[in-house]
């Protein structure tokens, strides 16, 4: 596409037209807004092709060309130009940002009348067009033009050409190096003025470079972080005020000495010197540009816990390393607060709910795999309401940390008691030779309880306890059987008459060994076969991976269960989201969060599972299919008003 422009200057006088060659649309830009400014009338083609095919629609008074162009090049424009009798005497200027001499030969043979190098100096381009268009070469009355031969660097050109044809080029050359020499003129001037203030600038960054030193100096000794300076020899380099408030050594005394020796604790000082020599062999090393927990050690010998951040800094072959160290001893302790907080009762510091469940799979798992005995003991208090009735909260509070205490003294260290909540115990009594061991715990207890408990100097009250006992194997396998197991016991011991102790028993009808530990009743059908038989083939894998577990199959084979136990529900999880789209669930993005949770969360039950956890990650599999299958009937609810048809029962009769 070839556009013409016009400019209203010089409104009384008629105005060359020139048409410009150029692929570039900048340089084209650029090239027509000076010569519009100008006066001139201008016409843009995009290529060679273009160009050549505007002039002969077209002629114009003047043809400027790039010649680095697709299609076809400057250069060949030029002579197919030169070569058309009704063109021949147009003008051609070729522009480049060449100019060797091979150039200018080529520039000869094509028949153009002038070259320009970019970039353009406005003044002499205009001055190169106005003597073009002043003094036109009318090749058709001119002598023939002469073919000269001439060598360089090596090669010998033919090149035929008429003397005005020669004289202008001549001038090109002329105006093109006045070009370039006032250039080089200004950029010579350029150079005295940035010599000229060479020497002040270097004072001047000198003299910021020292403020700026003192400035870091100021800063670092200010830092609220001990800042330590070490060089690739272990040597210190830097210790400001902080780091002497730490570790207890001034400047004076650590500069230029080994580091190890001074802050690093005996058993990390082999692990440090490693890491400087695997540092300087391959540019990487421990703690290089992160921030990591370490162990610190000040001038007295005594350790802390510290947060350490080092960088490195390579200038020529040697390397300085920069740390900043701080104490966080206040930090950890309070860390640790929140790690036992959310663990244990806040009232008796014993384990709470959740430890209570992890340690009970882990004794499960212990007694398993060594063929062990275990006996889980429910506790409930007897009398307690009234406490609290009569002597009021605080009262209970008291009694309740004295109950603590009481059941610590009467367990074992590999025991476990714990508080679930109110005035309800529970007690792991681990590596027993045989169940009926825990009568006599429990009966040490129910004596230990029955003792007075001292509200004040001038009150005391009584509790008494009653104690449900399960065994493992004997009872259940499973987590959630041997607690309602105790449970059971439990109450039973409440309906004897209290603070006694009840083993569990189960009768003849509630023998349950060869049942399925999931068995999912008409409670949990949905009305939706296809869902109603992947959540029953889900329960069935739990049930096949919970019986691979009592009978102790190799970790192997249960990991592999448990890996198709998952993959089978992404499976299931894809099918309820193909139906959710399908039929448009209005709760579908929250109900697609879930399934992405518990998917998030399988990696981490995979390795409770390999850890040994298996009893606790058996147990949170079959809480969460009841939770989901009772998440999924407002599901089933809406695909069946809206007619849903069970895809596996569309081809049937």
């Amino acid at each position: 596409m070839n556009e013409v422009y016009d400019l209203d200057a010089n409104p009384g006088g008629a105005r060359a037209e020139i048409l410009v060659v150029e692929d570039s649309q900048v340089e084209a830009e650029l090239l027509r807004r000076i010569l519009v400014r100008a006066g001139y009338l201008v016409t843009l083609a995009r290529n060679g092709d273009d160009g050549l095919q505007t002039l002969r629609e077209h002629p114009c008074a003047l043809v400027m060309s790039d010649i680095q162009m697709p299609l076809m090049n400057g250069f060949e424009l030029c002579r197919k130009i030169k070569q058309d009798d009704t063109l021949r005497n147009i003008p051609v200027i070729l522009l480049t940002v060449l100019s060797e001499p091979e150039d200018i030969i080529e520039a000869v043979k094509v028949g153009a009348d002038s070259y320009l190098t970019k970039p353009f100096v406005e003044d002499i381009m205009l001055e190169h067009i106005q003597s073009l268009l002043n003094n036109p070469i009318n090749r058709t009355l001119t002598e023939e033009p002469r073919t000269e031969q001439i060598e360089y660097n090596g090669k010998h050109h033919a090149i035929k050409a008429d003397s005005q044809q020669i004289l202008n080029l001549l001038l090109s050359v002329y105006r093109n190096t006045l070009a370039q020499n006032r250039e080089l003129l200004n950029t010579r001037i350029q150079l005295n003025l940035l010599n000229e203030s060479l020497d002040q600038k270097v004072q001047e960054r000198t003299a910021a470079l020292q403020e700026s030193e003192v400035r870091i100096r100021a800063i670092l000794n200010t830092a609220l972080d001990a800042f330590i300076g070490m060089d690739s020899a272990g040597l210190v380099t830097g210790w400001n005020a902080e780091a002497e408030r730490l570790f207890g050594y001034s400047r004076a005394d650590v500069i230029g000495r080994t580091l190890s020796g001074l802050i690093i604790p005996p058993a990390y000082r082999d692990a440090h010197l490693r890491g400087l020599e695997q540092f300087s062999e391959t540019g990487c090393g421990p703690f290089v540009g992160e921030r990591v927990e370490v162990t610190a050690m000040r001038s007295d010998r005594t350790e802390f816990p510290a947060e350490l951040s080092v960088t490195a800094i390579r200038q020529g072959k040697n390397t300085f390393f920069n740390a900043f160290v701080r104490d966080i001893t206040e930090r950890k302790q309070a860390e640790s607060k929140i790690s036992f907080l959310a663990y244990h009762d806040q009232l008796t510091e014993l384990p709470n709910r959740e430890l209570f469940y992890d340690r009970l799979s882990q004794a499960i798992s212990q007694a398993r795999r060594k063929h062990d005995s275990l006996a889980l003991l429910f506790l409930d208090l007897d009398g307690f309401k009234s406490v609290n009735d009569s002597y009021g909260h605080e009262a209970g509070d008291l009694v309740l940390k004295a109950v603590a205490r009481r059941l610590q003294a009467c367990v074992r260290g590999v025991d476990t008691v714990a508080r679930l909540g109110g005035d309800e115990f529970t007690i792991i009594l681990s590596e027993l030779e045989k169940p009926e061991d825990a009568a006599s715990v429990a009966e040490k207890i129910i004596r230990k309880l029955t003792e007075p408990v001292l509200l004040n100097e001038t009150c005391q009250c009584q509790v008494g306890v009653s104690i449900g006992i399960a065994s493992y194997p004997e009872d259940a396998y499973e987590l959630d059987k041997l607690m309602n197991a105790a449970d059971s016991a439990m109450y039973k011991s409440k309906a004897s008459g209290k603070s006694c102790h009840t083993f569990f028993k189960q009768l003849p009808s509630e023998q349950t060994e060869l049942q399925p530990w999931i068995i999912l009743d008409v409670a949990y059908l949905l009305g939706v076969p296809e869902l109603d038989r992947q959540h029953q083939e889900m329960a069935d894998m739990v049930n096949r991976l919970n019986d691979a577990v009592k009978q102790s199959v190799s970790v192997e084979d249960a990991v592999r269960q448990f890996d198709d136990t998952i993959a089978y529900t992404r499976s299931h999880f894809e099918t309820e989201e193909r139906l959710m789209d399908q039929y448009a669930y209005t709760e579908n993005e929250t109900h697609k969060q879930g399934h992405r949770r518990l998917l998030g969360e399988a990696g981490y039950l995979r390795g409770k599972f390999i850890q040994g956890d298996e009893p606790l990650v058996l147990q949170s599999l079959k809480d969460w299919l009841f939770s989901h299958i009772l998440e999924d009937k407002p599901l089933a609810e809406y695909l069946i008003a809206r007619g849903f048809i069970d895809s596996s029962d569309r081809d049937l009769p």
